[in-house]
């Protein structure tokens, strides 16, 4: 998981969310991403125990998905979010290994199942749709 992550993350997100990305295996791909400190939600996202907000974690999981697409996921909206569990709360200087893989779709949309571990603990895991903007 050494390239860098870089292009265009999709219309959600105004930079990219991973800092590493693996080549997708079939339907699944793995990346990585270390929260630093200075994250600016941080500030704001209760300052005397600073945690990651779930939106921040669930639209990693959206750029994995688009990455799992390929070219073809470029554009695409994060459309619904479904069975989320939040196990534990992301800190600063957490390290994130995200895992997605594509369960299903039809045209214009596709279905996926993700998680988040930190520390080899699931922190998050959701079923998630991502739709073709247009």
């Amino acid at each position: 998981m050494a390239d860098p992550v870089g292009g265009n993350p999709g219309p959600a997100a105004a930079r990219p969310l991973l800092d590493a990305c693996a080549e997708p295996v079939g339907d699944t791909i793995q990346a990585t991403r270390l929260v630093p400190p200075e994250e600016p939600f941080f500030a704001g996202h209760f300052p005397s125990l600073p945690v990651a907000p779930g939106v921040f974690l669930l639209e990693a999981l959206a750029e994995c998905g688009r990455r799992l697409h390929g070219e073809a996921g470029r554009g695409w909206r994060l459309a619904e979010v479904e069975k989320v569990r939040f196990r534990r709360r992301v800190s600063p200087g957490d390290r994130l290994d995200l895992t997605v893989t594509r369960v299903g779709g039809s045209s214009g949309r596709c279905r996926f199942r993700g998680s988040v571990r930190v520390g080899g603990r699931p922190a998050v895991e959701a079923a998630f749709t991502l739709a073709a903007a247009g």
